[in-house]
């Protein structure tokens, strides 16, 4: 039955793996833009040229745009470019191209250029384009130009009118080639407006004149829906203070007080130009007047504060309990109604209250306003966030009841502390271990002193969010050692990274994906006893002598970096004890990945007086079936906690070893910052032992935390 689940766990994990191979790679797309006929103008072709010349020079356009990268906009001042998606040629010359041909078969000039020639032109076309690119608002799709065409006389190069646009226009189909072909369009029907305008100006002498611009341009325009015509929209932007995610949504209506539309706070949301009232916070209690602009945002000025209240016991675990906000004026006393705090702020965080800067009194246990337990009161300032925390007692396994008493309460402001801790929590901390040591055991006159120092620094980061849970710890030790007549060594020094990333895809069951690291960052020597020498023999991986050194004291084994030991695994993740705080233990499953990496890392083979033989390691790649098992206990009555992790990689190959590494670590805290650990570590098969290696140790530790 065991080698029946093993199997189907080895399937499904390999599945996993297979389907994150199995992803096409997306190519990348050129466009172009190409004339053709279809929105040509008939009045507008001339049987006869005017017997004049034009040159049509490149079209300017600003740096955002000039490049190859098609670009996609979001809001008035967001922008993508789109990296799979490219211009096959640039737009300062396909531009005035595309142009040019519409021109030609208008044929309104006897002769039409692109570049100078020796006889100067009787006209030039300038064109500058402000803006050329995808629009992307509210699931819909458009295509957006704002573009500029002046005549000037070729004579002195003065100019003799101009003409532009601002053209939205939506795109029903999918894709970018959609938005690209209906660019195209819309380059080619300006140019009509602005042939018809040249036609007249050349056929009158007379400059077009401002209203007539101003009509054709507008003749042009698309008002297909209200929400992609930036032409006469703005922006509106409430701020969140503190979490957009928590704090309550805000209703807009109309000047007449019409229901408009609902907003989130925090986030931009696009309105026709006109006046508006905001209903912001809790009970929509706050009322704003706000005028909308087209082409502008505007910003909300917080005239509120924000308060996130949470529940704890004295162990400092999230505790749900009912609540209710209370305030008093000179007429009434209002109650903004009855909330829940949350049982786990990280998947599931509080409420955030927006409420007008004042005082107000929060209860527990379902007390009234007057009551004179079980209440604290917290004063709100305008643009500031805070937290309340109210401190229950706490409850035995075995006790059940409903009404904890309030044993304190304190209010913190927030700016910093909640909006760093939704991007993860970090926790740091160096370790100290010293040992002295003095003796004149060998002579009376001759004292031998001796120090150690070992420093950790440990690094840990971790993040989740829904089901989504990543996690990085950091931990390089190193450890020195002086003796009297000697320098400073540093005697041993090890870097550990690991990387795990889980997503739960069912309950407490999740798919997992890892990728560790074990290195050390200085040279690491074997040293002859002091005042010795030794000749050393240095082989190769196939015990064949490479090298001879004679008299040394010392020979470096391990390099900087290596050996380099790499681990990757993916697989099932469960996590057990999920109701229990005290402990937490995840088991894991899947295929793992493990590489020895031995440069010029060598193994003492033998040593006599005279000589010692270093062979060099071999390089060891192992792939198979891991498992893995992490758990930490910590235990309420007594001072102590237990850590353990625990890995086993089974080859595939079966001429492979097994690999078994074990970590056992008792900590008994002592006083503050000052504890007691015993570690204990159990390896086989890593680095080519094929035996039990059993690591003992056990030391005082201070610890500092940052």
């Amino acid at each position: 039955m065991n080698k029946i689940k093993l199997i189907a766990l080895l399937v499904f994990t390999l599945t996993l793996v297979a389907c994150s191979f199995n992803r096409q790679i997306e190519s990348t797309n050129y466009y172009i833009l190409d004339y053709n006929g279809c929105n040509e103008e008939e009045n507008l072709k001339l049987e006869k040229p005017f017997e004049f010349s034009v040159q049509i020079n490149e079209t300017r356009l600003p740096r955002t745009y000039d490049r190859n990268q098609i670009v996609s906009k979001y809001t008035f001042n967001q922008i993508s470019y789109l990296k799979r998606h490219l211009w096959s040629s640039k737009l300062y010359d396909a531009i005035p191209n595309l142009i040019s041909q519409r021109i030609k078969c208008y044929n309104i000039f006897e002769r039409v250029d692109r570049e100078s020639t020796v006889e100067l032109p009787d006209f030039y076309i300038d064109t500058n384009v402000s803006n050329i690119e995808q629009y992307l608002d509210e699931g819909k799709q458009f295509a957006h130009l704002k573009i500029e065409f002046i005549l000037r006389n070729g004579n002195d190069n003065k100019e003799l009118f101009n003409y532009s646009n601002d053209r939205t226009k939506r795109v029903y189909s999918d894709g970018i080639d959609g938005v690209v072909s209906t660019l195209n369009d819309l380059i080619l029907e300006e140019t009509n407006t602005f042939s018809r305008l040249v036609v007249g100006y050349l056929s009158k002498k007379d400059i077009p004149s401002y209203e007539l611009i101003s009509k054709l341009g507008e003749a042009n325009k698309d008002y297909e829906e209200i929400s992609g015509d930036i032409n006469n929209v703005g922006e509106l932007l409430v701020p969140a203070i503190h979490d957009s995610e928590v704090e309550p949504e805000y209703y807009i209506y109309s000047k007449s007080g019409d229901f408009i539309d609902v907003g989130e706070m925090g986030k931009v949301i696009r309105l026709p130009k006109g006046f508006y009232q905001l209903k912001i916070g809790t009970d929509q209690m706050i009322t704003q007047e706000v005028d909308v602009q087209p082409g502008y945002r505007r910003v909300v000025k917080p005239t509120w504060g924000v308060l996130d209240v949470s529940i704890i016991d004295e162990d400092r675990n999230d505790v749900k309990m009912r609540y209710e906000i209370f305030q008093e004026d000179e007429e009434r006393v209002r109650s903004f109604g009855t909330y829940y705090s949350s049982s786990d702020r990280i998947t599931e965080p509080s409420d955030a209250h927006v409420l007008l800067p004042g005082m107000y009194k929060l209860t527990i246990n379902g007390r009234p306003f007057n009551t004179y337990i079980d209440f604290t009161s917290v004063t709100i300032s305008e643009d500031q966030t805070y937290e309340l925390t109210l401190v229950v007692e706490s409850l035995d396994e075995n006790e059940v009841t409903a009404s904890r008493k309030l044993l304190g309460a304190g209010i913190i402001r927030a700016e910093s502390d909640r909006r760093e801790n939704q991007y993860g929590k970090w926790d740091n901390a160096v370790y100290v271990i010293a040992n002295f040591n003095s003796d004149n055991k060998t002579a009376e006159d001759d004292r031998k002193t001796s120090m150690t120092f070992i420093g950790e620094f440990d690094n840990q980061f971790e993040y989740e969010k829904g089901p989504f849970h990543y996690s990085m710890k950091s931990l390089y030790s190193i450890e020195l050692n002086w003796e009297t007549d000697e320098d400073f060594k540093v005697k041993n020094d090890d870097y550990n990274l690991e990387n795990t990333v889980i997503y739960n895809v069912m309950g407490d069951l999740g798919v997992y994906g890892r990728v560790d690291l074990a290195s050390h960052f200085t040279p690491t020597y074997d040293y002859i006893s002091s005042g010795e020498t030794r000749d050393i023999e240095i082989r190769d991986v196939d015990n064949e002598m490479t090298e001879y050194l004679s008299d040394k004291d010392k020979f470096k084994f391990q390099p900087m970096f290596f050996p380099l030991v790499l681990k990757e695994g993916a697989g099932l993740n469960y996590r057990l004890f999920q109701n229990v705080s005290s402990l937490k233990m995840s088991v894991r499953g899947g295929i793992g990945w493990e590489q020895e990496i031995y440069h010029d890392t060598y193994t003492q083979q033998s040593n006599s007086d005279t000589l010692y033989v270093y062979r060099e390691q071999e390089n060891d790649f192992t792939t198979g079936f891991e498992l893995s098992a992490l758990g930490t206990l910590s235990m309420k009555k007594l001072p102590v906690d237990y850590t353990l992790s625990a890995d086993f990689l089974f080859p595939f190959d079966a001429n492979d070893e097994a690999k078994y590494d074990i970590e056992n670590i008792l900590t008994l805290n002592l006083i503050k910052n000052v504890s007691w650990d015993i570690k204990a570590t159990f390896t086989k098969g890593v680095q080519g032992r094929d035996y039990w290696v059993l690591d003992y140790g056990t030391f005082l530790r201070l610890s500092l935390f940052y």
